[in-house]
Parts: C-alpha cells; structure tokens; sequence
C-alpha cells in the first residue's frame, strides 16, 4: 500500500506512515502534520518579511523621510548658529561699560612739604576736618610753607615742634587727589584764615609756657574763627 498522504509504500497492516506520520486508519486530526506545519511557517514568515524590507518603494519611502528629519535638523542647526552668531556679534560690536575708577587719597598724616628751621620749637596745632571731604593744610610764614599735610576726611592731625613765631593757616579741601598736579580733581575749595597764629612761649618764675592752638576745618556752633576765600593760583604758589 501507499501512503495517502506522501505517497510512500507501506506495509499493508501499517497504520500510521513511518516517513511522514501519517495516520492511515482514516482519522483526519493531522495533529503531527499541523504541528510541523506551524514549527515551519513562522520560519518562513520571518524570512519574508525580511525579504520585504529590501523591497525599493520601502527604502524610497525611509530615504525621504530620512531626508526629511536631515532637512529639520539642519535648519535647527542653522538657526542655532545664526542665532550664536548674531549673540556674539552683539557683545563684539557693544562697547563693554567703564567702570567708574574710586577717588584717590592720600594717607591722613602724609607730609608734603616740612621746613626743618620752622619746626624746631614746642608749639602745637591741632587741626580738626570734621568734613566729609579730604584736606590738605599748610602752615605759612614769611611767604612759604613751612609744613603742609594731608588730612582726611573726619579725621584730627595734629602739627607739632613749631617754632616761636607769627603764621597763618590756609587749606584746600576736595577729593580725588592728584598726585601730579598735586591738586583735588574734584569738590575743590581753597581757603585761609584771617587772623594769625601767634605762637610765642611764655613763662613765670616757675614753668615755662609752650603755645598751642585748636581749630575746626567746618563750621561750629560757638565758633569764633573767621575764614576767607583764596584764589586756587595763590594757594598752591606756597
């Protein structure tokens, strides 16, 4: 006999087909021959779909929209660099701010100019800038300055081991000190006092008595001090 189902010969009391597993009694289950089937058909429906991928209308279709998303992301680059471009042109362009330099000062107590023969005696003046300004004082005798000092802004100096004599007392207040032109860049005033300082020492048959003064730069209650305005030419001529 044959096999119905691959054609095989067979014994003639056979049941089932030794090649192919076919049961011969008449029973349609094809339980071993579906099982086969189902092992090999998702094989095979695996290949074709990869089979499918090479097919040209797929590549052309992601070839496009591959260029599409190239194309976006382009123009995103290119808008990002114009964009950095038009940035940094800008800060280039700009003119960057000039910080506003701090006005310079000098040292309170800084001596700028001291007469040896002037300043041997035991006379004193205390001067007192109460102002928010700096200052610079000279004291003055026989047409020059015999000791000039900077003083700062509310600070006390005092101008010691002045000899016996007549002087006078001119300032300049300001700020900003410039040291070349030896002058305030800003807030300038220049002023003096209108009486003298006398500074005589004086004595008893006992104790001697050295002269020493006190004055204010500003103005104060009870004060009796008069000033007046010099002209800035006549004040840095000493």
């Amino acid at each position: 006999m044959f096999c119905k189902f691959c054609g095989k010969e067979l014994n003639d009391d056979a049941k089932f087909c030794k090649y192919c597993g076919g049961n011969l009694s008449g029973s349609e289950t094809h339980t071993h021959t579906q099982t086969t089937q189902q092992v090999s058909a998702p094989a095979f429906t695996t290949v074709q779909q990869s089979k499918k991928g090479f097919n040209p209308w797929g590549w052309i279709i992601a070839g496009v929209v591959l260029l599409i998303i190239i194309g976006v992301a382009s123009d995103d680059s290119s808008s990002s660099s114009s964009t950095g471009s038009t940035y940094s042109n800008t800060n280039i362009n700009s003119e960057p701010e000039t910080p506003s330099r701090p006005d310079y000062s000098l040292p309170h107590g800084t001596v700028l100019k001291e007469s040896s023969y002037y300043m041997s005696g035991e006379g004193t003046l205390e001067i007192s800038n109460g102002t928010r300004y700096d200052a610079v004082a000279k004291l003055v005798k026989d047409n020059t300055a015999v000791y000039s000092v900077y003083i700062g802004a509310n600070r006390d100096y005092t101008i010691e081991n002045i000899s016996d004599g007549y002087y006078e007392l001119m300032f300049a207040q300001g700020s900003d000190w410039n040291t070349v032109t030896k002058q305030f860049n800003k807030n300038q005033s220049y002023s003096a006092f209108d009486e003298t300082f006398d500074f005589i020492t004086t004595e008893d048959e006992y104790y001697y008595y050295p002269p020493g003064f006190e004055v204010t730069l500003n103005p104060v209650i009870g004060g009796t001090a008069e000033t007046s305005s010099v002209n800035p030419a006549e004040f840095n001529t000493y």
